[in-house]
Parts: C-alpha cells; structure tokens; sequence
C-alpha cells in the first residue's frame, strides 16, 4: 500500500485536487502532498531512488501551500526533503515556524545579520550529498543574488537544480540544467501558462463562444420563422374577416345604389357625382366632407368614412379626398388660422382646352391670380406660381402657349404689356398682382 513520503504512514485522506492532481493530508504528520509523491513498498534495490529537497530563505520568500504543490509538479522526483532557514526570534517570522513544521519543514535556525541564512544555505547545501545521499534535485528558493553560486555547485554535482526568485506577486522558477522557466502567480494562486499554450486556451475558449452564438443565432432563426407562420396566420385570418365585411358593405351598398365598390375609383366617382349634384341643385353651397358624407349616406345606406375604413383606402374620408387625384381640398375663405371646414371641389381637367387669343391667354392668367389671391387673402402671387398653377390647370406651360400665338417676348414681357397686371421685381424674384383700377374700367 502507498505510505507518506514524509513520515512512510500508511493512513492518509484525501485532500481535495491541486490543478487536476488528487491532493492528500497524512494523518500522522500531517503532510500534505500529491498523488505522485506516494511511495509504493519497493524492492530493497529500489531504497536508492532519488528524491527531491527544497531549501527556503524564509527571510525574502514565503511559499503558501499552492505555490509548494506547483514547485512539486515541476519535480521529477518527490520533494520529501524542506528545509527552512531563518532567524526564528524575528517578529517577522517567528509566527510561521507553527505553520512549517506542520507542513513538513525542517527549520534551521541562523544568527542575526545580513545574509546568514545565505551562507547557512551555502554551507549546507555544497555538502548536501553527505546528508542526503539519495537527493537527485534541488530547490534553491532565494531572490538573493548570492545564491547563484550554490546553484552552479550543485550543478557540478550533477544535481538537477532548479532556481525560485520572486518578482513582485509572480515566482519565477528556472531549470538551470536546461534553461526552461516557469511563474506562478502568487496571487492568483495558479501557475501562468506559456504565452502559446494561453493563446491556445483562448483559441478554444472562443471557439466554444462561437458555437455558443451560433447555436443562440439558430434559435432566433427558428422562433422567427414560428414568427412568420403566426403572422401569416393572422393576416389569412384578417383577409376573410376583410372579404367577409366588403361582400356585406357591397351588399348593403347595392340595396341602394347602382355601385359596387370594389376600391378608390369607385368611391372616387360616387364622389364626384355627389359634388356635381350639390353644385347643380345649391350653386352657393360651401361643399365640406361632412356634406357629401352625409350626401353619401343619404344615398348608400353609410357614410363615406365607413367606406373608406372597410376598405382600407386611408385613416379617414378627408385622408383620402387629400390623396385623391381627382379631388382637391382648400380651406374655406375666412377662416384663416382657424380650425377651419374643408372645402371639397373638383380638379378642373383642361389639359385638352386650346387658347386661340393673346386676350384669352390674359383673361385665364387674371382668373387664376384673382382666385389665388381670393383664397390666401394675399396681395400678390409668385410668378413662379402663376406658371405653375397655369400649367397644372391645362397641361402646358404659359411660355409654350405664347409660342404658339406666335406672340414676341418671354412670359414677363408679356405681363409687361398688360396693363391688367403690375409686377414688382423683389431681390431675384417677380410678384404679380391685378391693377385693379385697369379690371374696373
């Protein structure tokens, strides 16, 4: 059965792991040590077999139970041997000498003054081989410079002699027969892997992550496809509930009327026709929305909000008199900066009308000045404006009817020569207004 490599006791437990390494405490002396460092009842030919020693100056380097484990993972042979140099009636380490012997520790005793516990070190570790006859490796664990010595005669000795400094809170550790180092950092209580085999850990530490996040991107791929489908299932499901009511509105609608309203031209041309009734039967009546809905419902059964909104042509009847093509909205006179009642009327078509005269080119040029000052309430009109408003309303522009007349000039000479209109050159632009006085007479 494997015995202790401090006190050869056979009773032992176990001691939780040291860096995947199962860790035991003796229960006899109470060592603590790795599960290599078990000895195994040999032959008499195998009492020869090397250990390892460890020699501490206490007074620069303080090794924990971590940072020991570490240094006997380096080992190629047991670390069964420690010894602990220091001057045991300082303050400073008087109170470790407990904690050492528990752990194995042969505490040597130096005088006081600078560097005794390095010649005491000297001394016994050149001669180490008298005491130790088995010893194959060496522990030299000391910053102090003198020390380095010691190493290269335990070298010459044909020791395996390793070398511990410690810079700030990481121990350096030097294989001096082959110049290998290794750090354990005292404050992570770990060893510090080479830079490659960190870059490695990286690597595959990534690499879990990527699957991670592509296993996560296929999830959300998946529950947005379950997305889709549900979508789709409510709009199927909106669509006949949709096609449900237009057979019902239609139905209504047809109980009333000769239309069937399948969408906006439709409802455009009931619109229309309205508008043309009113302005027939009640030349002087203001055409709002609320008068041809009323108009419409008298007609067909309901209003024409609720046409719009069964057939999702716009969010309301004025939305969709503002988007129609064939229909315009201006504000009512008067009701400037007001909450004002939207005046509906029809967009004259007179793109196919031909002018024959330069008097019936000024006649139409005074009628859309007049009814754009009517509406705004201002005095004059850009004439920038004005060619645009001509254009709308015939489909050409006034410089290409004036072309065709086969009159001289541009279009502001041509203002020029009438006298019904005044032009007023403001910066690099022309405002027209009617000469009121001309018109009168």
């Amino acid at each position: 059965m494997p015995k202790c490599p401090q006190c050869h006791s056979q009773s032992y437990r176990k001691n939780g792991r040291v860096r995947g390494k199962q860790r035991y405490r003796c229960k006899d002396c109470g060592r603590q040590f790795l599960e290599e460092a078990l000895t195994v009842e040999s032959p008499p030919e195998a009492s020869n077999s090397g250990v390892s020693i460890l020699l501490l100056d206490l007074e620069n380097i303080r090794l924990d139970r971590g940072a020991e484990s570490y240094l006997q993972e380096l080992a190629f042979y047991p670390l069964q041997i420690k010894l602990a140099f220091a001057n045991w009636g300082e303050p400073a380490v008087s109170k470790q000498d407990i904690d050492l012997y528990e752990r194995g520790y042969f505490l040597v005793h130096v005088p006081g003054g600078k560097n005794s516990a390095d010649a005491r070190m000297m001394t016994l570790g050149s001669s180490i081989r008298l005491h130790y006859q088995n010893v194959q490796e060496v522990f030299v664990c000391s910053s102090d410079w003198l020390l380095t010595n010691l190493c290269n005669e335990l070298l010459s000795q044909n020791l395996r002699v390793w070398r511990v400094r410690r810079q700030d809170k990481v121990l350096e550790i030097e294989n001096r027969m082959t110049g290998d180092t290794y750090a354990y950092s005292l404050e992570l209580n770990q060893g510090i892997p080479e830079t490659k085999a960190l870059m490695l850990q990286l690597e595959n530490l990534l690499a879990k992550e990527k699957q991670s996040i592509s296993h996560k991107i296929d999830e959300i791929a998946h529950l947005e496809t379950l997305l889709q489908a549900r979508k789709k299932i409510i709009k199927d499901n909106k669509s006949v509930d949709t096609q449900a009511t237009i057979a019902s509105t239609n139905e209504n609608l047809n109980g009333n009327s000769s239309y069937t309203f399948f969408g906006a031209n439709e409802l455009e041309e009931a619109v229309i026709k309205i508008i043309e009734e009113v302005e027939q039967n009640s030349p002087h009546k203001t055409i709002t929305p609320s008068v041809i809905s009323n108009c419409f419902k008298s007609r067909f059964g309901m209003t024409a909000n609720e046409v719009v909104k069964t057939f999702n042509l716009e969010a309301n009847f004025t939305k969709f008199i503002e988007k129609s093509s064939r229909i315009t909205l201006k504000k009512a006179n008067g009701k400037k900066n007001k909450k004002v009642t939207a005046k509906v009327e029809k967009i004259n078509t007179n793109s196919g009308q031909s002018i024959n005269s330069s008097l019936e080119l000024r006649q139409i040029l005074i009628n859309i000045v007049e009814s754009f000052l009517l509406e705004t309430g201002e005095s004059s009109i850009l004439l920038t404006k004005l060619g645009a408003k001509f254009k709308e309303v015939y489909g050409k522009s006034v410089s290409t009817v004036i072309k065709s007349l086969q009159l001289k000039g541009k279009f502001t000479n041509f203002l020029m020569s009438c006298e019904e209109f005044h032009l007023e050159k403001v910066g690099t632009v022309y405002k027209v207004s009617i000469n009121n006085k001309t018109i009168q007479k």
